[in-house]
Order: C-alpha cells, then structure tokens, then sequence
C-alpha cells in the first residue's frame, strides 16, 4: 500500500475500472476516462445513502471473542491455594494408571484435566489435560524445591502450579497448548466441575448453536470456493486471450507503419503529408493500445493479489470447519454418554426444536428438515468431499447435469451417485417407480427402505443426512471414492 493513501481510495480506482469499463472492443477509452469514473466512484461512496459510514483508513479486523466450552459463568473461579497439602486437591490421584487415567478422560471437553504421580517414581509429577479431543502429557519437575514445566521453576508447590494455570493459559509454556486447566476430574465422591456447570438443556443448545454455525461456515466456503474459480478463470483468460489480442494489434500497426513508409519512399512529395499523418495516426492509435496493455497487467496483478486473499480466507473457512466439527463431536459425545436419543441430538439442526427426555418418536427424523440433506448448489465432487468419512447411509441430494437430481450416499465406505428422475407421476429412480409426489416423500420412503430394492449393491436405507449429527463418527470408514458407473 502506498503511504499516506487511506485503504478505501485505492479500492476506489481499483473499482472504477471494474465497474465503469468500456466493452473490450474499445478499451482504449479507459486511458482518457479513467480520471472521470474514479471520481464518480468518490461520489457516489461519499454521497450515497448507503447508511454505513465510510472509513478514514484501513484498520486490524477486530479479533472474535474466545469461545470457551464453558457455557455458562455459573461455574466457580479455582479459589486461591491455601496451605493444605497436595494429597487434599480434588484434581491430584497419586499412584494411578496412565490407562486409568485414559479412562477417566475419555469423552470429556477441551480443558478437562488431572494430576498424577510420574511414572518413574523420582518424586515428579505428570499433568494429564484433554486438548483437541486427545490426553496432553505433560511433566511437572522439581528443583530445588521449586516447580515447573520447564526452567526456571518458579512455583513453590505443584498446588501453586495447578492454580496458576487454571487462571492463565498453557500458551506461555508451549504455543500449541492454548487453553487454560478448567474441569479437574475431581476423586471425591461428588459431582465433578464438568457435571455442575454442563447441564443437558445447556449443551443441548450450545450443540444446536455450533450446529447452525458450522453450516453457514460450510455454505460460506462452498461460496467463496465457487468465487475463487471464476476468478481465476477470468484472470487466466486476460493473461492468455486478452494479451495475445493485444500482442496481435501492436503487430497490426507495426506492420501497417512499415507499409507506409514503403510507400512514402515511392510517393512525390505533395503526397508526403497526407502519409505523415496516417503515420501519425497509428502512432496515436499504438500508444492507446500499449496503455491499455498496461492497465490490463495492473488489472490482472490487483485480480491475483485478489485471489490469493480469498484463497487464504478459504484457509481459514477450512480450519474453522475442523475446529467446528471437533467442538460438535464433543458434545455429541457427552449428550449420548448421558443417555440422550440420537433422534433427538439430530434436531440440533434446527435450534428450539430439541424435546429433552422425549422418547424416540418417528416426527423426529431430521429427514423432515430438507436443509439438512437438500442442497441447491453441490457438484458431484463437492458431494464427495462432504461425505467423506462419514458413515454408512449418509447422504445428500444435490443438482445434475444428466438428470434434475442425484442422490449421493455412503455404503461400504465408497460414494455412490445415482440419478433421480422425475415423470408425470412424480420423482423415482427409474420408471415406473417414479411415483413420488415430492423429493421429501421419496427420502422418508428409503429412510425406512433399503435401496437394494433399486440397486443391488446399495444394501442401506437413507439413514443419516448430511447435515444431521450422527451416532459414533469415529467409527465411519477410511479413504472415500467414488463408484464408477453412476452420475
């Protein structure tokens, strides 16, 4: 950027060409106009009633407020270690198993942590933390009776130590670890931390809210997907098309001046002018074409600096899907391991509708819900990519261009594509079966059908949309491809 230029006027000469070109067949006009359009840009940001302010200069986005797993500040801050002995705190199991410890955390939330005796007896400890969905080892040492992760020790006790980072998080110790101590599995015979401040109602809707969150982020990165490859073709089409035109106009009018001045060495002079100013003409007309030329590559330059912004938002899409799906997972964890019906986790879909401590009850399906397995815009690989490791009978529907529909679903770990079709009588996999009034009805039908009855080979009913919460996701298969036959 340059200096002393505010963000916003540089985004309006970058805009004024985008917005206010002229057709390609005269680009040359841009040179004398560009001055103009800038200036009906400014205008029209500055004048407009766009009801937004605009921005003195270009400032850091701000940062997103930190999500904790904690759901509700009703949860108690750690209180001040006292003078009472190791062998008091809740947190602190002595001479425990590292496959007891394994035990005792498996399918806890982020921050969830305990303290053991280390394994080599030498009087250290080990801190064993629930980060990322996995069991962090860490080594408590000791020196000089100090203690620490690592030197210098600057805790007097291991209680000190435990305290102070269930304030303060990990990060200052390793970068990776950035998380505070917040659940210690507690060894007294009382509900634990985890169990007073995560009520089911609340991870209910916490499970709902990081739901709908991750299928906006989804629709916002297939968006910005689909964006990012048309602009990449347009920029690959002025590097290749649009350049040779200009690369074969400048040979036009290289030749066209070498004809003239062929010419002029056979002419008598009182034909010299009239060549001169044709000369002059297309010196004219060439030093127009060479400007635009030039504007062209700084267009394009502007289009891959551009492209590589939104190339790493996509990033950023990315890996807030994963964190996403990881936060989701959790809680699916936990509701399930509390008792909860899969019927019911699967209307976390849609927010409010969650009937806790209802029995199983067929209007639960999330079938019944069409966003959760209907989606408008999808490509055939977008379809693969979704269902990637998920598990048997997941599926979605989505647009194809050999049919109005296609079913893409799981079996035996491979994705399948099948074409709906859709007749008089209604929508079907082939005639005379396309007797379903709406695609809804034909999915509730396969919902409790197996689609064998259509292909042989796809022994499993429409179990699970795409968008639904599924029981034990760890358990869905490994490489995903794609069964050559269908579209």
């Amino acid at each position: 950027m340059q200096e002393g230029r505010h963000a916003h006027t540089l985004l309006v000469q970058i805009f004024a060409l985008l917005l206010l070109r002229p057709p390609w067949r005269e680009i040359h006009r841009v040179v004398e106009n560009v001055p103009a359009h800038v200036r009906a840009l400014e205008l029209l940001l500055l004048h407009g009633d766009w009801g937004e302010k605009v921005p003195e200069a270009m400032s850091a986005p701000a940062l997103p407020p930190r999500k904790f797993l904690r759901p509700s500040p009703e949860m108690a801050e750690p209180e001040p270690p006292s003078d009472a002995a190791l062998n008091d705190a809740e947190w602190y199991w002595g001479d425990i198993t590292r496959e007891e410890v394994n035990e005792k955390l498996g399918n806890t939330p982020d921050g969830t942590f305990l303290v053991r005796n280390a394994s080599n007896k030498s009087g250290e400890y080990t801190l064993t933390l629930r980060k990322a969905g996995t069991n962090k080892l860490i080594k408590i040492c000791h020196k000089n009776g100090m203690y620490g992760f690592s030197e210098p020790f600057i805790f007097s006790s291991v209680v000190d130590l435990i305290y102070y980072y269930r304030k303060s998080s990990l990060a200052q110790y390793n970068a990776s670890l950035d998380i505070k101590l917040k659940y210690p599995i507690s060894r007294f015979n009382q509900e634990d931390e985890i169990g007073l401040a995560l009520s089911m109602e609340k991870m209910a809707k916490k499970l709902a809210d990081i739901t709908t969150q991750h299928k906006d982020k989804l629709k916002a990165y297939l968006k910005l997907k689909d964006e990012v490859d048309k602009l990449g073709k347009e920029i690959e089409h002025k590097q290749g098309i649009a350049t040779d035109s200009f690369n074969e106009i400048t040979k036009l009018f290289k030749e066209h001046l070498e004809q003239l001045q062929n010419q002029r060495k056979d002419a008598n002079a009182n034909e010299w002018k009239a060549i001169d100013n044709q000369c002059e003409l297309i010196q004219r007309n060439k030093m127009s074409v060479d400007d635009c030329r030039s504007l062209l590559q700084e267009n394009v330059k502007q289009q891959i600096a551009l492209l590589k912004s939104m190339e790493r938002e996509m990033l950023n899409h990315k890996y807030e899907l994963t964190t996403l799906t990881k936060q989701r997972d959790q809680y699916v964890r936990w509701l399930r391991m509390k008792g909860m019906k899969q019927t019911q986790i699967d209307q976390m879909f849609t927010p409010g509708a969650l009937a806790v401590g209802t029995e199983s009850d067929p209007d639960l399906l999330p079938h019944l819900n069409e966003s959760t397995w209907l989606l408008g815009e999808c490509s055939r690989v977008d379809a693969t990519n979704l269902l990637a490791n998920k598990p048997n009978g997941t599926f979605l529907v989505r647009p194809s261009a050999l049919g109005p529909h296609a079913l893409s679903i799981v079996c035996n770990g491979v994705v399948n594509h099948c074409i709906i079709y859709q007749g008089e009588r209604g929508f079907g996999f082939a005639e005379p079966f396309n007797i379903y009034k709406s695609m809804k009805d034909l999915v509730l039908h396969y919902a409790s059908n197996s689609l064998e009855e259509h292909n042989e080979e796809l022994k499993t009913c429409l179990m699970y949309p795409v968008f639904s919460i599924v029981a034990n996701r760890e358990s869905a298969g490994g490489a995903v491809i794609t069964r050559l036959g269908y579209h």
